[in-house]
């Protein structure tokens, strides 16, 4: 599985890209070890006017985990937008362009949150972009990246490290 692992750089959330064996496994990010602490729903996509990704949709991310210290870690993020009461934006362009859609794809797949158990968390989003799920719908979501991935070193457990 591909997926797009979210970090925390200052008070903006990052991203990183790596082949997963499985959605919910036990990460090494930068010396530290993070584990499965919570779920959520990764709903949509954020796209820009050339339809590059941007950013995620997923269900409101503040009960992902009752994990300490999850709640003061998701306030602290500048880049991220609250709607109604049950969405989540997650912006990752830096800057954001001021034209973006919500492509109101409705995966509603899962997500996973890790814990390293010091009050630092990770997020863990599948990418199925060119992914069938059902016959006669989209397959893909965006054509290219509208961010830029950041190097860092992930180890899954018992796999050898990525960047």
């Amino acid at each position: 599985m591909k997926a797009f692992v979210l970090f925390r750089d200052g008070r903006r959330l990052r991203a990183a890209y790596r082949e997963m064996a499985k959605e919910r496994a036990s990460l090494f990010l930068a010396g530290r070890r993070f584990t499965p602490a919570g779920q959520f729903t990764h709903l949509s996509h954020i796209t820009d006017e050339k339809k590059r990704l941007i950013g995620f949709v997923v269900d409101r991310l503040e009960n992902a985990t009752a994990s300490s210290g999850w709640r003061e870690w998701w306030n602290t993020f500048d880049n991220r937008h609250l709607e109604d009461f049950w969405e989540a934006y997650l912006f990752l362009a830096d800057p954001m362009p001021t034209d973006w859609h919500h492509d109101c794809a409705l995966l509603v797949t899962g997500g996973c949150v890790l814990a390293d158990g010091a009050g630092d968390f990770v997020i863990v989003l599948p990418d199925h972009n060119g992914f069938c799920f059902s016959p006669n719908e989209p397959v893909f979501f965006w054509t290219d990246l509208g961010f830029q991935l950041r190097d860092l070193e992930i180890r899954e457990d018992g796999r050898g490290s990525h960047t």
